[in-house]
């Protein structure tokens, strides 16, 4: 008896064990194996003589087959859940990576953002607030120079509004909020030294979480191509789609090859991300030919992972 299942699985057995191998003529009979209509392979039964099968053999041969079928089937769901579970395993090991440098991520940020802050804003706000003191005194005593006075007043004013405007970027603008990645994307287009041109097909507003790693994603991937890719022109597209809203950065700037490049923190910082929120990115690149990153998220809201303990 033989069963054989393609180039997968042969199995042979002989009854007596011992003894000499069906001579060659020998009766043989075939019997596919079958399950859920699907072939698996066949069962092929060598007789030591030239005859028919007996009706009980007949039977015996059939039970035989819906055996064997139902074993392979069952070794090859216990295969294929092997494979899930080690697949969910390697998953699960990669995500709680993902967590640990996200949470990294923030920490690094919260802490230049304080340094910035401290270093940046501070020595404005501390001007401003002597400038103003003084202001208060002179308007009694001294109107004319309390005029000189409140223009530097104003002036260090603007210079703390525009401080903090700087250390806001890439904190949550107050377009995003109010009208969308869009809207937040051309403003940042418009501060960007080199030309940037905001395509978006959005329909109507999503989740926040949605719209937010949609922005950073493509913030991140924006400020990437000019720090590195010495690009003369960026391309950045919006789409919205049923149950996706999908975004590309596409520059023209000098490329690398991602088979000899290892990805960078800003090329991880991004998977992170969009993994974290559902999503699948993407980087394509050549030497020479610019770079694209792409990506898509879905267009609900995803749970927010609860911290790594």
């Amino acid at each position: 008896m033989q069963a054989s299942l393609g180039d997968e699985l042969t199995a042979t057995w002989q009854s007596p064990p011992t003894g000499p191998r069906s001579p060659a003529g020998s009766t043989t009979a075939v019997r596919p194996l079958i399950r859920g209509g699907r072939r698996l392979g066949e069962l092929t039964v060598s007789l030591g003589e030239v005859r028919e099968l007996s009706p009980v053999e007949v039977r015996m041969l059939d039970d035989a087959a819906d055996h064997a079928g139902l074993i392979i089937e069952g070794a090859r769901m216990d295969q294929t859940l092997q494979q899930l579970v080690a697949d969910g395993d390697a998953r699960n090991a990669e995500l709680q990576r993902s967590r640990a440098r996200i949470l990294t991520t923030m920490e690094d940020e919260r802490r230049r953002l304080e340094r910035d802050i401290h270093d940046g804003a501070q020595q404005h706000l501390v001007a401003l607030a002597v400038n103003l003191r003084l202001l208060r005194v002179l308007v009694t005593r001294d109107p004319a120079r309390a005029r000189s006075t409140a223009i530097m007043v104003r002036a260090a004013l603007l210079n703390a509004v525009q401080t903090l405007e700087r250390l806001s970027i890439g904190l949550y603008p107050a377009e995003l909020a109010e009208a969308g990645p869009a809207a937040a994307l051309r403003l940042a287009a418009d501060a960007s030294p080199v030309p940037v041109i905001v395509h978006a097909d959005v329909r109507r507003r999503l989740p926040t979480a949605v719209e937010r790693t949609a922005y950073f994603s493509c913030l991140e991937a924006l400020q990437n191509a000019i720090k590195h890719a010495h690009a003369q022109r960026i391309v950045v597209t919006l789409t919205q789609a049923a149950d996706v809203l999908a975004f590309e950065v596409a520059d023209d700037g000098r490329g690398f090859d991602p088979t000899l490049t290892p990805p960078g923190s800003g090329r991880i910082n991004l998977a992170d991300r969009v993994s974290g929120a559902g999503g699948q990115l993407t980087v394509s690149s050549a030497p020479g030919r610019g770079t694209t990153v792409s990506g898509w998220i879905p267009a609900v809201e995803v749970p927010t992972l609860s911290p790594v303990g």
